[in-house]
């Protein structure tokens, strides 16, 4: 199960609980401002990759590093988590970079909005893909989903899914 939640900038001025992104029973707190966006491999469920870009500050407003992370980064087969913390500068033009997730369109974030996603980078576009994308001053951008792992139209190979086992094996063994 995924549950993301984001923050408003009205969110953050009034205290209110961080934005996280929840996998299973992990927990990722997201305290900082921009976008925090986490990568499952879609065929063994482990956590590849976890990276935060700061949108509020003019220099790392620029989406280019956002744009390029989504297209040469984050690898086909990954399930792709999104959340926010106060949009600050960031330009319509990085929301293109989404639609490589599975967005019908480029996004057009909302400065001090709060925007949250569930999407897939691969080579086909799953029914359970969900975007929210709200202004600031509505509800935050929040969502929960049951998301299916190892599915035969992913592709995956036996050795991800063998890998997978094994790591969740030692998770359990350590615990």
């Amino acid at each position: 199960k995924i549950e993301i939640h984001s923050q408003s900038a009205g969110d953050r001025r009034r205290n209110l609980k961080s934005a996280f992104i929840k996998i299973g029973d992990d927990v990722f707190p997201f305290k900082g401002l921009g976008l925090f966006i986490v990568v499952v491999d879609a065929c063994s469920g482990n956590v590849i990759s976890r990276r935060y870009f700061d949108t509020v500050s003019a220099y790392h407003g620029d989406t280019e590093m956002i744009n390029n992370y989504i297209r040469n980064r984050i690898k086909e087969r990954s399930v792709v988590l999104v959340c926010s913390s106060h949009i600050g500068n960031l330009t319509n033009n990085g929301g293109s970079s989404f639609m490589k997730l599975g967005s019908a369109k480029p996004i057009e974030f909302f400065r001090k909005g709060s925007f949250a996603m569930l999407g897939y980078k691969g080579q086909v576009t799953p029914s359970w893909i969900k975007i929210i994308n709200r202004a600031a001053g509505q509800k935050v951008a929040s969502l929960q989903q049951y998301v299916p792992l190892e599915l035969s139209e992913y592709k995956c190979t036996k050795k991800s899914k063998e890998i997978g086992k094994d790591v969740k094996l030692l998770k359990y063994l350590y615990n």
